[in-house]
């Protein structure tokens, strides 16, 4: 195996304080300002890169190194959520204190973005010298709003297809991501009767008909076959909108559902089954009339946890750190799963405790960052031997 090249921690820093200093929040999602942090980097290293925008500032940045097969690709995403409020620290300053950085993007997803760029221009040379295939960095865009201008544009509209991908998001460098759970949105609508506020006994509410339901669905437990890489299945209430004014019974209510579910269920298989909770609550109260439809879902995705990804990052980690991270399964979604789609084999590895994420005071402890471009680098050296 190819020796790995030493990494300077304060190199990584600095790139990734930089990085968080390019305010990139989403929405409204303008990733142009971190595009460009990204691309004076690579064109600093000798690393050249291609711009792609569907609309002006939604920035994706993708960068080959090498040729031929196989075409591996690395992937971070340039957006963040809002910082939101409760932060100690100023979220768009990158602050380092105590062998972490804080900031917005920190580990998610920025800091993987650092490592992987850091690594990537410590072995270009060899990549470029010894024929061993491609390896395609991706800065993406749009990835915390659904990737309409980033991996979904990418991939359906400039061509985007390497042979496999490592979406480099949080995994603490000691897990890599092999499943997904699937993700299924359910509408429910509650239809009533209006009536003057003062006369609510000549009217239906909607609202009230639809809490009953809600009631029912705290303790609803959905049909399914138990998976070693997944906990059980799960709903959530996330959104609820009714009512026409404050002095008027409710002749309408809206309630969206999010369904993360296991391989062994199927969305119209889910819906029928709150469809039959719907009528066991309307056999004990006639008035309710409320009808569920599916506004849309991702399969579930599972990677065999003997796939030469999962194999590559294993044994690439074991060489740098001393030991093999664990297959897991998540009940979150990443771009893993339109890659997967796409015929795009896709595991998820990168630095970060996922848990930080989306948080006031995210941060990202240095010494991930560190481990994971060594990863990264060692991963670039040595896939040909894995992917062949």
């Amino acid at each position: 195996m190819t020796s790995t090249p030493k990494i300077d921690e304060n190199e990584v820093v600095s790139l990734l304080l930089k990085l968080i200093r390019a305010k990139s929040e989403n929405p409204p999602g303008l990733e142009e300002e971190a595009a460009a942090v990204v691309k004076e980097y690579l064109d600093f290293n000798g690393l050249k890169c291609e711009i792609y925008e569907k609309s002006k500032g939604r920035t994706n940045v993708l960068c080959k190194i090498g040729s031929g097969k196989p075409n591996l690709a690395l992937i971070c995403h340039l957006d963040v959520v809002p910082a939101g409020s409760g932060w100690t620290k100023p979220p768009y300053e990158g602050i380092v204190e105590n062998g972490k950085v804080y900031g917005r993007g920190s580990t998610d997803n920025k800091g993987a973005l650092a490592s992987l760029l850091v690594a990537a221009s410590k072995v270009k040379d060899f990549i470029e010298q010894s024929n061993s295939g491609t390896v395609t960095i991706a800065a993406v865009a749009d990835e915390e709003q659904g990737n309409t201008y980033g991996i979904s544009y990418l991939i359906n509209e400039v061509g985007f297809k390497p042979d496999y991908a490592i979406v480099c998001e949080p995994t603490s460098c000691n897990t890599i991501v092999i499943a997904e759970k699937g993700i299924l949105r359910i509408r429910l609508k509650s239809k009533g009767k209006l009536a003057h506020g003062s006369r609510p006994h000549e009217g239906i509410n909607a609202i009230v008909k639809m809490t009953k339901v809600i009631a029912k669905l705290e303790t609803f437990k959905m049909s399914y076959e138990e998976h070693p890489l997944f906990s059980p299945p799960t709903i959530n209430v996330g959104t609820i909108i009714g009512g026409e004014a404050v002095n008027v019974v409710p002749s309408e209510c809206t309630c969206m559902l999010d369904i993360r579910y296991l391989p062994s269920q199927t969305p119209n298989g889910i819906l029928s089954e709150i469809k039959s909770l719907i009528e066991e609550v309307r056999r004990n109260d006639p008035q309710v009339n409320i009808e569920a439809e599916i506004t849309g879902f991702e399969d579930p995705l599972v990677t065999p946890q003997d796939h030469p990804l999962v194999k590559l990052i294993a044994e690439s980690s074991l060489r740098i750190a001393g030991f093999k991270p664990k297959p897991i399964g998540i009940g979150g979604g990443t771009v893993a799963k339109p890659l997967v789609k796409s015929g795009i084999p896709s595991v998820v590895y990168g630095p970060g405790d996922e848990a930080i994420c989306h948080k006031a005071d995210e941060y990202i402890e240095i010494a991930q960052l560190k481990l994971a471009a060594q990863v990264y680098a060692d991963i670039m050296l040595n896939f040909e031997k894995y992917l062949r």
